[in-house]
């Protein structure tokens, strides 16, 4: 029993070790490391520490959802460009800038909310051919050039009580658009 029991301590120890290093290592990770395959659904668990999704982290995905927790504060360029399969995004309200071409080419996003949004980048929309709801709330401020460019369903864009500058060719190619 003697023998047994420093093996025992030491494994103990070493899974503790390893719990702490992983909870410290999540409650300061940023997605930022590109995620590919075959993935269709991509929830983050609740108390998730992540404060944004970086630089093209799921560049071309081909999930059709995703759930983003509270707390994120920003979604950087590409962020999401190419993800041919996205239906519905919901941006928490903590987050207030969407980067150049987050969206880019999400072919199938139908649905956008975006409530707390102050600043949506440059071509961050483009190409979004199936945009038919887009909910911002009145903090945005600024729409990028290019943001909306090719979204040819859109057919409604109301700005908020903030917004102050809307982008060259913000709406180019948005055929539907009558407001």
């Amino acid at each position: 029993d003697n023998k047994l029991n420093p093996v025992v301590n030491r494994r103990k120890y070493l899974e503790e070790e390893i719990d702490e290093k992983r909870d410290a290592f999540f409650n300061s990770v940023q997605i930022g490391d590109t995620v590919k395959g075959t993935v269709k659904s991509f929830t983050f668990e609740n108390g998730c520490a992540v404060k944004s999704i970086g630089e093209s982290a799921f560049f071309g995905c081909s999930f059709t959802e995703i759930s983003l927790p509270e707390g994120i504060t920003a979604v950087e360029a590409n962020a999401f460009k190419q993800c041919i399969s996205l239906l519905k995004i919901t941006l928490p309200e903590g987050v207030k800038a969407i980067g150049a071409y987050a969206f880019e080419g999400c072919t199938a996003l139908t649905t956008v909310m975006a409530m707390g949004v102050t600043e949506i980048g440059c071509g961050t929309f483009t190409g979004c051919t199936s945009l038919t709801t887009l909910e911002l709330g009145d903090a945005l401020v600024a729409v990028g050039d290019s943001a909306f460019s090719g979204c040819t369903v859109l057919a409604t864009f109301v700005g908020g009580k903030s917004l102050k500058s809307i982008g060259e060719g913000a709406f180019s190619g948005c055929k539907a658009l009558v407001t």
